[in-house]
């Protein structure tokens, strides 16, 4: 039996007002149901891959973290630091190496005495609870940015970090300052999305880009008529920017 119901809703897909005959409809027409189920599958397929992918980069550095003795370019992986660096350490003699053939060796141990002066960490207890360093997952959890952006911010600006238990930890302080200092400065930003752009890339409503751009503060600046959004910013919200915006 159809309903006499008439409730005006707005589509969760378009944004666009309409006349609902159930208390439970989301979307206008077909068409908006069906980019929006498209969008969906989209994101959890790009969210599968992410996780493979996060999956792929931290296995070896968990791998190499259990070896008693390290190549060059295993030591470069793990530490995350340049083979130039390396020889020079080894050059300045702050750290013993081996000779096995023409390879030289290092080992695990040596790495541990050599990080332990540079970055002092002693006990699980220290990361966990004076939160002096950060997790990898909260670092993504906290700032909403991935893996692979995270991996050339720590490059770019030699977060100090630890391999601790199998696990990379980066310094709480330097992570905290480098977002303090680019989340609003407005002037550094160079590329942006207009609204509309945001909503064809991730499949959101109108709404959602609002709320979401208000909630976490996303930079912004009008120009003309159009309002713009830090394109950086949107983009290292990636999927959960997607699947936040569009929970009804």
């Amino acid at each position: 039996m159809s309903s006499n119901i008439q409730i005006e809703r707005i589509c969760e897909y378009c944004g666009k007002t309409f006349i609902a005959q159930t208390t439970v409809t989301k979307f206008c027409s077909h068409k908006c149901n069906s980019k929006a189920y498209k969008a969906k599958v989209r994101s959890k397929k790009v969210e599968q891959s992410m996780t493979e992918t996060r999956s792929k980069l931290i296995k070896p550095i968990e791998e190499l973290s259990k070896k008693p003795f390290l190549s060059i370019d295993e030591v470069s992986i793990l530490v995350g630091i340049s083979r130039k660096t390396i020889y020079n350490l080894i050059n300045k003699g702050d750290l013993k190496f081996g000779k096995l053939g023409n390879r030289t060796i290092i080992r695990r141990m040596d790495i541990d005495t050599l990080l332990d002066r540079y970055i002092p960490l002693t006990a699980k207890v220290t990361v966990s609870e004076n939160q002096e360093y950060y997790s990898v997952k909260e670092i993504e959890e906290q700032y909403l940015i991935k893996y692979g952006r995270l991996n050339e911010i720590v490059k770019q600006y030699s977060i100090p970090k630890r391999i601790f238990n199998g696990k990379l930890y980066l310094s709480k302080t330097h992570i905290d300052n480098y977002f303090a200092k680019v989340k609003n400065n407005v002037n550094t930003i160079k590329e942006w999305y207009t609204v509309d752009d945001v909503m064809s890339k991730y499949g959101l409503t109108r709404e959602g880009v609002y709320r979401i751009t208000s909630e976490k503060q996303i930079p912004k600046k009008k120009v003309g008529k159009y309002n713009l959004l830090s394109q950086w910013h949107i983009d290292n919200l990636g999927l959960i920017f997607t699947n936040k915006t569009n929970i009804a």
